[in-house]
């Protein structure tokens, strides 16, 4: 009992104690007897223009921060709801020095008028850094601003992901939210088939990530778990602007990667261009034991060097029609091709039979994506109506030549060659309509017009004859999806407390088949409701928010192709064409407040799947493992995430998150899928000044086991460290990265608990390396990280003349 008094309760009161003091302090400068809205403007003093998205910061005397904006095209700003008291706001502009301005919120309306900001002068005072937090929460979003993060510069959109609070990234670039994978990736608020391969994307020109674990009905309804919105960066600034980088690391993958903007007046111009090659070498080891029919055990070792190119390119130009009227196209293209050179050794063993084979496989691959779209958008007036369109082209060729060479007796070699094209057209439009302050609706429709062709052509060699003869698997696959959606949302702002209901209509038709004459042809039509409440308290600083949705997954071409691919002798898969969608409705109870300059966000949640879409592997009488999908009954989850993010101690970034969740599988599809467990995840980013010399950086996350229908997938850690140099006023940037610092990260292990059977599966691949990256900034505005602070005023200064 003692033990338990210092160990857990003495500490637990001593926080408690400094959190209500933190409070009481952060409280002193506030008035009691209201909320007021607190507005304002932007803008350059030498130009007399607007400053837009100016980073605007809302923070008490004690330099507690409270809330974050940006500036709008007219440089305008506005906080709501802050109680009455003192506050200090700073607004924060690259290339201009940093302004700040005491104010007193005492009524319903306190407009603090006009700043002017000057263009910094280099000198020799202290370095402030003048960028936006790295984790903000805004409505149903986290929202992620990776652009200043030396961990992933030089790298991918995957090695960002793995960066994020709740998100994890396994072996095979899988991604998950919460540990689950039924989720849909966006670019830009949209799909996008050039960025489908996020590992071909550089990290250089992502702004931020937004996660969205519990959707409105306002977002299109597939993905379970929730969305990731990658948004990409779109200089706003006047003038021109650029970045030339170079990468490299110790495991041969090298890139490059260059972008230009340029606005003048009423255009805007923005491209990018990168080309990168990898390497990886891959080593599986697989073992299977069968006591049903035949007891035996199958090992197989496998060794691979996979390696490839590619290369990524976009340009786009907007047009200002209008002050609030903006027309815009995109194009955008994404080249790849590689090979993958695998030695594998396969043995059995049993009573009656004991053999070793020793197999090459061959594999070359090579992709074409494009895409390209046009997009409107136009605000009415100033009380927010705006209206959004935008239409969309994609396309994607992708073949896939694959050869299997069995080098000892009998011989044989097996050729499999797939293309598959596809085409993709869709149509948004968005329209929002504000009835008052309080209450607003926003409507609109989406449209999505998938096409796609699958061929296979598959023979085998004759040693007889010394001629290839075709195989009967080889086949045409069709695969065509349309998806109509409609939805609304109105949502009504009581003061403290705000709602948010909608609803969303889709109706589906899919076909797939060999040929055009013997498709099976599926339509349906679901209701998808969503609905939010939300309670603000302290000015909205503190916010309580509960949230529900309902969500669908679709079964996609490669689970419904009957097409039976052959690893070896003892393992196949297969598809589905009878699979169904499942559909999961989803409740969380989410709570946010602000403590010394850190963002505490903990959450709970609770899903229930039904028609589960499950991988489901069975052991055949011919001792032959055969993997393919079905729905399995359902998927009960819940758990609890805990997110911190900010800063400590003034100086240092910080954000962690940690996880628990309980997973129960059940359902006996043909064999028993029953399966439960709790798994954990965690994960922390810390950013630390080094003095004025550098910036060190360093990521760790750590995953626990995870339950799956059939079995378990083994939990990693991952560290990287990084350091970050500037030079040539700040305009050359130099970082250097160790990756994978345990080493422990190509180690995934998973286990498979079937009928008659169980299996084990370890993949190793390199992923410790030590990398370098190099960027150069060019251009009449530029953006250094550090600025340089001059001394805090309290009057704005003045206006050019003439204005």
């Amino acid at each position: 009992m003692a033990r338990f008094y210092r160990t857990i309760l003495l500490p637990a009161i001593l926080c408690l104690a400094f959190s209500l003091n933190a409070f009481s302090q952060s409280d002193s400068l506030k008035t009691s007897g209201g909320v007021g809205k607190v507005t304002g403007t932007a803008i350059d003093s030498t130009t007399g223009l607007p400053l837009i998205s100016a980073l605007v910061k809302l923070q008490e005397i004690n330099d507690q921060l409270l809330k974050y904006t940006e500036t709008d095209e007219n440089g305008s700003f506005a906080f709501d709801s802050i109680p009455h008291g003192i506050y200090e706001v700073q607004i924060v502009k690259d290339t201009y020095e940093p302004l700040s301005k005491t104010i007193d919120v005492n009524s319903p309306l306190k407009d603090i008028g006009t700043l002017y900001l000057s263009k910094s002068i280099t000198t020799e005072e202290i370095t402030v850094e003048a960028q936006k937090p790295f984790m903000e929460i805004k409505d149903d979003k986290k929202i992620f601003n990776i652009e200043n993060n030396i961990l992933t510069q030089g790298k991918t959109a995957i090695d960002v992901l793995k960066t994020l609070p709740l998100v994890n990234v396994d072996a095979q670039d899988n991604i998950m939210l919460r540990g689950d994978s039924r989720i849909k990736i966006l670019i830009n608020g949209k799909e996008n088939r050039v960025y489908a391969n996020l590992r071909q994307i550089p990290a250089d020109i992502i702004e931020k990530i937004e996660l969205i674990t519990t959707p409105s009905a306002k977002y299109e309804a597939e993905g379970v778990t929730g969305i990731i919105n990658v948004i990409l960066k779109k200089d706003k600034d006047s003038g021109y602007t650029g970045t030339l980088s170079l990468g490299g690391s110790t495991i041969d993958t090298y890139n490059s990667y260059g972008n230009f903007n340029f606005k003048a007046s009423k255009f805007t111009f923005f491209s990018n261009l990168g080309v990168g090659t990898y390497k990886n070498v891959i080593t599986n080891d697989s073992k299977r034991e069968d006591f049903l029919y035949n007891p035996s055990v199958l090992t197989t070792n496998s060794t691979g060097n996979n390696k490839g190119n590619y290369l990524f390119g976009s340009q786009g130009a907007e047009y200002d029609l209008s002050e609030k009227s903006v027309i815009g196209t995109d194009f955008s293209i994404n080249r790849y091709d590689g090979n993958n050179i695998t030695d594998v050794t396969q043995q059995f063993m049993s009573d009656s039979l004991n053999y070793t084979d020793l197999f090459k496989n061959h594999s070359n691959y090579n992709g074409l994506s494009l895409n390209a779209s046009l997009y409107f958008n136009n605000k009415f007036d100033s009380t927010g109506r705006e209206l959004n369109f935008d239409l969309s082209y994609g396309k994607n060729d992708w073949k896939t030549k694959y050869k299997q060479e069995k080098l000892t007796s009998p011989l044989s070699l097996t050729n499999d060659n797939r293309d598959q094209i596809s085409n993709t057209v869709t149509g948004q439009i968005d329209y929002i309509h504000p009835f008052s302050e309080t209450v607003k609706m926003e409507t609109g429709y989406k449209g999505s017009f998938e096409f796609n062709d699958n061929s296979l052509y598959s023979d085998s060699l004759d040693h007889n004859t010394n001629t290839f003869i075709e195989l009967n698997k080889s086949q045409d696959f069709d695969y065509d999806n349309f998806i109509n959606g409609f939805y609304m949302t109105m949502s009504k702002n009581f003061g403290a407390v705000s709602t948010k209901v909608g609803g969303r209509v889709e109706y589906t038709r899919t076909s797939f088949g060999p040929g055009s004459d013997n498709r099976t042809v599926r339509q349906y039509t679901d209701f998808f409701p969503s609905a939010s409440l939300t309670y603000k308290l302290g000015g909205g600083f503190t916010s309580f928010q509960l949230s529900y949705s309902r969500r669908i997954t679709r079964p996609s071409m490669w689970y419904l192709n009957p097409f039976v691919y052959v690893y070896n002798s003892q393992s196949i898969s297969t598809g589905n064409p009878d699979l169904t969608p499942e559909y999961t409705n989803s409740i969380e109870l989410a709570f946010n407040t602000f403590l010394g300059g850190l963002s505490i966000s903990p959450d709970i949640y609770y899903k229930k799947t039904t028609d589960v879409i499950t991988r489901y592997s069975y052991l055949t009488d011919t001792n032959t493992t055969v993997s393919t999908y079905n729905n399995s009954s359902e998927l009960s989850s819940y758990g609890t995430d805990l997110v911190l993010g900010g800063q400590l101690f003034n100086f240092i970034t910080f954000n962690a998150s940690i996880g628990i969740s309980r997973m129960n599988f059940s359902g006996t599809p043909g064999a028993s899928l029953d399966n439960e467990g709790t798994s954990y995840s965690g994960n922390a980013y810390l950013s630390l000044p080094i003095g004025s010399l550098a910036t060190l950086e360093m990521y760790y996350y750590r995953w626990g086991d995870r339950v799956t229908a059939q079995g378990t997938n083994r939990g990693k850690n991952y560290l990287t460290l990084g350091i970050s140099k500037m030079f040539m006023d700040n305009k050359l940037r130099v970082n250097l990265n160790v990756n994978d610092v345990l080493a422990n990260t190509g180690h995934p292990e998973s286990y498979t608990n079937g009928v008659g059977y169980t299996q084990s599966y370890v993949n190793d691949f390199k992923q410790q390396s030590v990398s370098i990256y190099v960027s150069y900034s060019f251009g009449n505005t530029d953006k250094p990280q550090q600025k340089r602070r001059k001394k805090k005023t309290e009057q704005p200064q003045q206006p050019p003349e003439g204005n």
